[in-house]
């Protein structure tokens, strides 16, 4: 069983509370607003650095010397306000190739990463408790061996964590080699495993298998119509029935929603 997660980001609190949920930075200020108002069903919180925005729309090559610092001051707010209320798990600053224009960056990204990685073990994690860190396994895209072999060079890395999470997946259309991918990942970890923005396609084949690490996967596919167009918050009510019925198909494959 496999848990979902989504980000609040145009999901409306007043329509839905959804129980585990995804805030970055840029959606900061809405997910304290999501959280007030949906306090009595938050089961779990998953916090990342909004890689999108920065990596596939603004195309940086590395975070801001600024991010970091802000982005732990986020983390260690809800960690103080919530974490003895709810799970929560921030990710560690990861650097993607898998967006357009980017595919250069490998293996400088894994590298990158992994400096990532070991600057907050040395000053962030302990700080930050109760809430959990999330270390990425990152690689190229479509490349399962590659993400393969960042985990077995560094795996005495991330066998410092209670939860890791397989990185470079959340913007390929080869949804068959996605799911390999997931499976390879799953037989070759030692310890439970998070996939960011999975589609549902590769759910449905995934999930046919028998996983033994493979503990949740988030996706905001629901907000995408009409070949990939964005539904921005003027359409509450619009992402609210897409949400519904991404969610019934979810329940359907036996995936956890509630």
């Amino acid at each position: 069983m496999v848990i979902f997660y989504t980000s609040i980001e145009g999901l409306e609190p007043t329509l839905v509370c959804y129980p585990y949920i995804v805030i970055n930075p840029f959606s900061f200020d809405e997910g304290l607003r999501y959280i007030s108002i949906c306090r009595k069903h938050i089961k779990s919180i998953l916090i990342d650095t909004g890689v999108e925005k920065l990596f596939k729309y603004q195309n940086l090559k590395d975070y801001p010397k600024w991010f970091v610092n802000d982005y732990v001051n986020m983390i260690r707010h809800l960690s103080l306000r919530y974490g003895s209320k709810y799970e929560i798990i921030y990710t560690i600053p990861d650097i993607p190739c898998d967006y357009p224009n980017r595919e250069s960056l490998y293996p400088w990204n894994i590298q990158r990463t992994i400096e990532y990685i070991e600057i907050f073990l040395s000053k962030y994690i302990d700080e930050l408790k109760p809430s959990k860190p999330l270390a990425p396994v990152q690689g190229k895209r479509d490349s399962i061996k590659s993400v393969i072999d960042t985990y077995i060079k560094y795996e005495h890395i991330f066998n410092q964590f209670e939860i890791i999470a397989l990185a470079p997946v959340c913007t390929t259309k080869k949804y068959k080699l996605l799911s390999r991918m997931i499976l390879a990942f799953d037989r070759t970890v030692s310890r439970p495993f998070h996939a960011f923005g999975v589609h549902i396609k590769s759910i449905e084949y995934v999930l046919k298998w028998k996983t033994k690490r493979w503990k949740s996967f988030d996706s905001s596919a629901y907000k995408y119509v009409n070949k990939g167009s964005y539904i921005l918050t003027k359409k509450r009510e619009e992402t609210y029935k897409s949400f519904i019925n991404y969610i019934e198909k979810l329940k359907k494959l036996g995936v956890i929603v509630i």
